[in-house]
């Protein structure tokens, strides 16, 4: 048992269990998967000021609030699984209602195809735009599946590049959580925004893309008190391989 609560710094007595002062257990051990899943269950319906609170945090401390976290201080921040499910329910909720490619009549949005004389090539390209168009409704329709596929894949790319470090996967998935789900929050409001003044998509995508880059380098530079150049890499890779692999899917969905 720590002399000190880890959440509080109380000072504790060796039998105590629970802490006097916040109540959060002595006895802790690593993070585990029954840890993370336990709290998001014994929380999950109570989202209180804790949760602005956390967000409040995640602007200002970023990647300090997971490694408090992980380190043991987990009464005082809202449980990333809960945070994490509340925020992509939220992006999905929001990539619904302004889905613009729905029902797209791809000769005005697409008025190159105009160009096109030979009727066999315009068919072909027709049904190119008409099926790119399927495919991004798709990709908004199941926002929470995506992020719960990109979650993962993004933890192990930054475990890889700090695969020395003091923390394992269960731990930088706890971190993603953290990282992953703020920067989806503000993605989400960012797309709104921009749907509701007509912004080019293009210029929102490249937005969003830039903010999660300099938000994750940022987090996990203070999450791992490291360099900023390896969180800057890590942060790259990890959106480079999410866009190489969503981009080459969506290629192949358009061509079939």
């Amino acid at each position: 048992m720590e002399p000190n609560c880890k959440n509080c710094e109380l000072i504790l007595q060796p039998e105590f269990a629970h802490c006097p002062g916040c109540g959060q257990k002595t006895h802790l051990h690593r993070l585990s998967l029954h840890d993370v899943v336990h709290e998001a269950v014994h929380y999950f319906f109570h989202a209180d000021k804790g949760l602005f609170q956390l967000i409040r945090d995640l602007v200002l401390q970023n990647g300090r609030v997971a490694k408090e976290f992980v380190d043991g201080r987990r009464k005082k921040y809202y449980p990333p699984l809960t945070f994490f499910f509340l925020v992509i329910a939220i992006n999905l909720f929001v990539s619904t209602k302004t889905d613009n490619h729905v029902n797209v009549d791809v000769q005005q949005k697409y008025p190159e195809l105009t160009a096109i004389s030979n009727p066999v090539d315009k068919a072909k390209w027709i049904r190119f735009y008409s099926r790119r168009e399927h495919g991004i409704h798709l990709i908004n329709t199941h926002a929470n599946t995506i992020g719960m596929i990109s979650l993962p894949i993004v933890a192990l790319i930054f475990c890889i590049f700090y695969w020395r470090r003091r923390y394992n996967y269960v731990e930088h998935l706890v971190a993603g959580m953290y990282m992953f789900g703020f920067t989806t929050l503000v993605t989400a409001t960012i797309s709104a925004i921009a749907y509701f003044l007509k912004i080019n998509e293009n210029i929102d995508y490249a937005a969003c893309l830039l903010f999660q880059v300099f938000y994750y380098t940022v987090f996990y530079r203070n999450f791992m008190d490291g360099k900023y150049w390896r969180a800057f890499f890590a942060s790259l890779t990890s959106m480079l391989l999410l866009f190489i692999v969503s981009g080459t899917l969506m290629w192949f969905y358009m061509i079939s």
